[in-house]
């Protein structure tokens, strides 16, 4: 049997239809952006990243009628997931986009909270992404959004780098170093970020929560694991290395096991409550 289970397709239909299946990953994030929000009537927001609708769904139905929305992600299926719910639950007037956060297909200074839930983290260039918050954010708009920080889930990268570097591969520190870089920044990176862009942080809020499997095998075979981190954690070790160095990376953190049991893996994030200057 594979060591390594094969990726999942986020094309593919059906997988969409499940993927509320497992609301662990976002909710965390979400909840605590919740808390941030400065809700009131009559609000034209933004969120950026809606994937299949949370937290955009749930905000729609907090706002109320009054308030209008709009979601912008580039994964079309999410979108029509997103659009299913929105139909369901009767929400006030909400419009959905296909793109990107470095090109928002909206007028200047059109809302008055823009806010994402990690999906600033999937982006290719946060620069320009806030720069396009800005631009389409109104003078005093919110923008609050939340991202996991490059601390995360240590518990399985430091093993998988010692394992690479005990098997003489000299290059896994720096490629370990960019794949970390590309998806979690450190909040003074995102602080300089937000300050260029011309936002003003009013409060950034350090979180942390756990994911908890009962063994190796477990957590590589995790639905969620498969369709948003084995791609990348297979591109870190050669191709004819992965069945070798993976075997190796389950037998260690099986042996590692938590007292209370199974394997832990460690997410902290922040969220963070800024304001268009």
């Amino acid at each position: 049997m594979s060591t390594v289970p094969p990726p999942l397709d986020a094309a593919d239909p059906c997988l969409v239809d499940c993927y509320d299946d497992v609301p662990l990953w976002s909710a965390p994030f979400g909840l605590a952006l919740l808390e941030f929000v400065r809700l009131r009537r009559g609000l034209n927001a933004l969120d950026i990243g809606c994937g299949t609708g949370f937290p955009l769904v749930e905000m729609a139905m907090r706002l109320g009628p009054s308030s209008r929305l709009a979601g912008i992600d580039p994964w079309r299926p999410a979108l029509a997931r997103a659009r299913r719910k929105l139909g369901v639950w009767g929400t006030g007037p909400v419009a959905l986009a296909e793109g990107v956060a470095e090109a928002l297909p909206f007028p200047d200074a059109s809302f008055d909270l823009v806010f994402s839930n990690n999906g600033f983290n999937n982006v290719a260039d946060p620069v320009r992404a806030l720069a396009e918050c800005a631009r389409v954010s109104r003078p005093g708009g919110q923008l609050v959004f939340t991202f996991n920080l490059p601390e995360s889930m240590r518990e399985l990268y430091a093993p998988l780098l010692a394992i690479l570097r005990a098997r003489g591969d000299i290059g896994a520190p720096s490629r370990v170093a960019v794949h970390v870089a590309a998806r979690r920044q450190p909040v003074e990176s995102w602080r300089r970020m937000l300050d260029d862009a011309g936002f003003r942080i009013d409060e950034v809020s350090l979180r942390s929560f756990t994911l908890r499997f009962a063994d190796a095998a477990a957590l590589f075979a995790h639905g969620f694991m498969r369709l948003a981190f084995a791609s990348s954690w297979h591109e870190l070790v050669a191709v004819d290395e992965r069945e070798a160095v993976f075997a190796e990376l389950r037998s260690h953190l099986d042996a590692a096991r938590h007292p209370r049991g199974g394997i832990m893996l460690t997410i902290p994030f922040a969220c963070v409550d800024a304001t268009r200057v």
